[in-house]
């Protein structure tokens, strides 16, 4: 097989992930030289923080007058691009470069399918769990009931 693609990037979570990858590069034709970066990642969101979040987009748009896709994208721009533009140097040029130009209801659409820039996907679990308190404050105080389901 031969390597066609500019950059590879890979996440490997496991034993079993890395001696997947091993074997993908031993069977790999490569032009080199190549530069090999590794760089230890955080724990990603988990879980029961995704599935609180997708809840409550669900939550809302039973209660509000958008679908629960609309408010995803809403949250994403609003409580999300701000946390991840804090964090990460890398975040905040990419998004600047792609997104921060545009006019915000272009900005929302980005965050929704199809296009679904990166954020809550980006997000380790200390930024989730601000993320999702940000969300929770925010529609309660709109006078939104949402679902406890964070433990």
């Amino acid at each position: 097989m031969r390597l066609e693609a500019e950059t590879i990037e890979m996440t490997i979570d496991s034993r079993h992930g890395l001696e997947e990858m091993l074997q993908m590069f031993s069977e790999t034709d490569i032009e080199f030289p190549v530069r090999l970066t590794i760089d230890k990642r955080k724990k990603t969101r988990t879980l029961i923080q995704n599935n609180t979040a997708n809840k409550w987009y669900r939550d809302c748009e039973k209660q509000g007058d958008m679908k629960a896709w609309e408010y995803k994208a809403y949250c994403k721009l609003h409580f999300g691009v701000p946390i991840l533009r804090r964090d990460s140097v890398k975040y905040k040029e990419m998004y600047d470069t792609k997104v921060k130009e545009f006019p915000y209801e272009t900005k929302l659409m980005f965050m929704a399918e199809p296009y679904s820039f990166p954020v809550t996907s980006m997000m380790n679990v200390a930024q989730h769990s601000e993320f999702l308190e940000m969300v929770e404050r925010h529609f309660s105080q709109q006078g939104f009931q949402l679902t406890e389901v964070r433990k």
